[in-house]
């Protein structure tokens, strides 16, 4: 069974509607399976219950049916307007975090006082005789990339 559990995370959210576009037909097919076949009891001579009473229960029964798949509908739009949102503040994060990292590399110094420090403990680390080490960083600025769901 692991041809079912390898899920691409590309696909996830055509996978996630293709669900979501099965449940609601099967609901639709089930209910109006059933609806048609309590039609010829409900307008036929009734046995047991009174017309009305019958005919309330299949109208009741199709407007329960519309209430379930008008949730499942309003459901789905919620939890998409809901990835959408989370997808957005994401990318809100993102940018932030990229101009703060921006903002803390513009209050270093620049390359210019980096080297008149490296020359003056030089000079004294050579004066008292102490051993020199020097560990140099490049750094570079990169865009932030853009997700592709945006």
């Amino acid at each position: 069974m692991q041809i079912f559990d390898r899920v691409d995370p590309m696909n996830l959210e055509r996978r996630e509607w293709q669900l979501w576009l099965l449940a609601f037909t099967v609901i639709s097919v089930l209910a109006l399976g059933t609806a048609l076949l309590k039609y010829p009891t409900v307008f036929s001579t009734p046995v047991f219950l009174a017309g009305a009473t019958t005919r309330k229960a299949f109208f009741g029964f199709c407007a329960l049916v519309v209430l379930l798949l008008g949730y499942f509908v309003d459901r789905q739009l919620v939890v998409r307007h809901l990835r959408q949102q989370v997808v957005h503040e994401q990318e809100t994060i993102m940018r932030i975090r990229y101009e703060a990292s921006a903002d803390l590399l513009s209050t270093l110094p620049d390359f210019a006082h980096f080297q008149d420090r490296l020359a003056m403990e030089y000079r004294r680390a050579s004066s008292t005789r102490q051993p020199f080490a020097s560990c140099s960083l490049r750094l570079r600025r990169r865009t932030p990339s853009r997700s592709p769901a945006g």
